[in-house]
């Protein structure tokens, strides 16, 4: 009876609209000129290295149906949005619901665990730390930034966007 409620909980939840390939803003929490920025960054991440890094920011996913962990909306969302090429399992999401106060980022199972701390890191050292500051477009910039680096050893092709 228990696992027949799970799964129509589980049913009820849903997914913002997949608008853009890169920076999704439903909680309007990054200025238009850091989004400019954002994008120029995963764009070039895209032809450098044909990965897909999509940023996501929501309100609160009970918006959606959701009020569990961040994890599996994040995996539920990675995978109904389709997030990076199916072959390589490569794709990157950044997704914060900000008044849940949670943040996730997602890897392709491409990636394996090898970078689960790594990406801890980056949450508790880097996004974390400006979002207490409510400088959540810092956060999302600046982690961005290290989750490429650490996804591919450095910045695609040497074209960090100076602003």
């Amino acid at each position: 009876m228990l696992l027949l409620f799970a799964s129509q909980a589980q049913a009820q939840t849903t997914y913002p609209d997949y608008e853009n390939l890169y920076v999704n803003d439903y909680a309007g929490i990054i200025p238009n000129s850091w989004e400019s920025r954002l994008r120029f960054k995963l764009e070039a991440l895209k032809v450098a290295r044909d990965i897909d890094f999509t940023i996501l920011t929501i309100n609160r996913m009970s918006d959606y149906g959701h009020d569990g962990a961040i994890e599996p909306f994040a995996t539920g969302l990675f995978n109904k949005w389709g997030i990076g090429d199916s072959l390589r399992n490569d794709g990157i999401l950044l997704l914060v619901s900000r008044f849940d106060r949670a943040l996730r980022i997602e890897l392709g199972s491409g990636y394996g665990n090898a970078l689960d701390a790594e990406m801890q890191r980056i949450i508790n050292t880097t996004i974390t730390p400006a979002f207490r500051e409510d400088a959540y477009y810092a956060g999302i910039d600046n982690g961005a930034t290290k989750i490429i680096r650490a996804v591919t050893g450095r910045f695609p092709a040497n074209t960090i966007p100076t602003f």
